[in-house]
């Protein structure tokens, strides 16, 4: 046992080996349950039932090829050609549930402008029962490394029934705003962006913005803010530990499992285990069993430019951030912090986005310091606004409306700058990274210099008479 405890990660990954060979999640679940309950204690019980039924539920709705034939999943009815979102959906009128991103839509959550080049993984008859999976990448010119998976299938079961009701009242909660203001309502608070014009996806595009857009560990981590003011008047465990846990995992349930809120769900867990141990949580250490566990999950995660992206930035916050506390000398301090969250995750997706997308928007740095604090006060209404009070319905749409404007001029002021080519971009990486070596090297004289002098002063103290 005791090398159990000592090597404890390690022997997590071996005994998970099979699992991923195999292509089953529920090795990686049950070790990350032993390992999590009984060696570390790195999670308390409470919470931890919280996040293993989510973590259940990611590792089901990976739906891997040799898991699926154990699943009742319903009909599925089978894909040819290369075909658009409403063609799909006109073609089956069923649910797409991404492999990947684990959200069931409906025919209307389909984005009619996005053009996939599927292959069927089986290619035997359509019978009852079998079940059919699609591949396609998200850009298809570019073949990106992003690889989007589907089931396709009809007469989806209960619990995804269920989940589309609650998704639907959500939804329904903010038919009563503005068009624009809904669209963004609910493009932030459950990463629909169906209601939203594309003259408004390309204004956060230009902007370099999109982020916003998606749900990401930033929204997650917005809530876990939020909550202990929604519920302040539970006990402390309650507020910070077990509150965060539950209500959470129940968004992520309804929303989706993508895998960047998937990793900071994971995160959120691990910090709430040593915060009620009273120890401080290693950030890195963290992003690491994070990495770990996602993979055991659903190795397929790898290829997704969410997981990828997700992971940069959280790299490059825990990496490049730390490094750039000068800034606090110069700037005010919320600017300041911001600034150096924004600008060490811009250098770590920096040559990954150019990859992908061939161009990027440097000054979404700045513009992401101020639309963050408004995207948090958004976030707070829309919490508000689901609430079946008819007397905050003209309060919180009043108030949508001013923060959708606000965040849509300073996308608008963004776009004006012209996003950077890739050797525009380079040279503007080499010559961020030349200045903080600067900034280091002029760092490390400074504390050398003070050292000297103040070694020197002690020496000439010491030599006067009667020391």
């Amino acid at each position: 046992m005791d090398f159990l405890k000592k090597y404890s990660w390690t022997t997590t990954a071996f005994l998970t080996l099979p699992g991923l060979l195999l292509g089953f999640p529920v090795s990686g679940i049950l070790t990350f349950g032993l390992v999590g309950l009984g060696l570390k204690k790195i999670i308390p019980p409470a919470a931890a039932l919280g996040g293993f039924l989510v973590l259940v539920l990611a590792g089901v709705e990976s739906l891997k090829p040799s898991l699926m034939d154990y699943l009742p999943l319903g009909e599925v009815v089978s894909l040819e050609g290369e075909v658009t979102g409403d063609a799909l959906a006109n073609s089956f009128g069923g649910w797409i549930i991404p492999g990947l991103a684990s959200r069931a839509v409906t025919r209307e959550g389909l984005d009619s402008q996005a053009h996939f080049p599927l292959n069927l993984f089986n290619k035997e008859p359509l019978l009852p029962g079998v079940r059919w999976k699609a591949q396609g990448f998200l850009n298809a010119e570019k073949r990106s490394l992003q690889v989007k998976s589907w089931i396709i299938l009809r007469n989806p079961p209960w619990w995804e029934l269920k989940r589309k009701d609650l998704r639907t009242y959500l939804e329904n909660r903010f038919d009563s705003l503005a068009p624009q203001v809904k669209g963004l309502s609910q493009a932030l608070f459950l990463g629909s962006k169906v209601n939203l014009t594309t003259l408004e996806k390309d204004q956060f595009r230009k902007a370099g913005m999109s982020h916003l857009l998606a749900l990401s560990g930033a929204h997650l981590s917005i809530w876990v803010s939020l909550l202990p003011w929604i519920f302040p008047f539970t006990p402390k465990i309650w507020k910070y530990a077990l509150v965060p846990g539950i209500v959470l995992g129940l968004y992520l349930w309804i929303v989706g499992m993508m895998p960047s809120l998937v990793r900071a769900y994971i995160s959120l867990l691990l910090g709430i285990g040593y915060q009620v141990q009273g120890k401080p949580a290693p950030g890195l250490e963290n992003l690491g069993k994070c990495w770990l566990i996602m993979l055991i999950l659903c190795p397929p995660w790898f290829r997704d430019i969410s997981f990828q992206l997700s992971f940069l930035a959280m790299g490059g916050i825990h990496l490049i951030s730390p490094r750039l506390r000068s800034l606090e000398n110069f700037l005010p301090g919320v600017i300041a912090q911001g600034l150096e969250v924004s600008l060490g995750a811009f250098l770590a997706v920096l040559p990954l986005g150019l990859v992908l997308f061939g161009e990027i928007q440097a000054l979404g740095i700045l513009g992401s310091i101020p639309a963050g604090i408004i995207t948090g006060a958004y976030l707070g209404v829309c919490g508000v606004r689901i609430l079946p009070i008819p007397a905050l319905d003209g309060i919180t749409g009043s108030l949508l409306e001013i923060l959708s404007w606000t965040l849509q001029e300073i996308c608008q002021l963004c776009a004006f700058v012209p996003s950077l080519k890739p050797q525009s971009a380079l040279i503007l990486f080499m010559g961020i990274m030349v200045g903080l070596l600067v900034v280091l090297v002029y760092k490390y004289r400074c504390e050398r210099t003070r050292k000297l002098r103040l070694s020197q002063g002690n020496k000439g103290i010491a030599g006067l008479p009667g020391f």
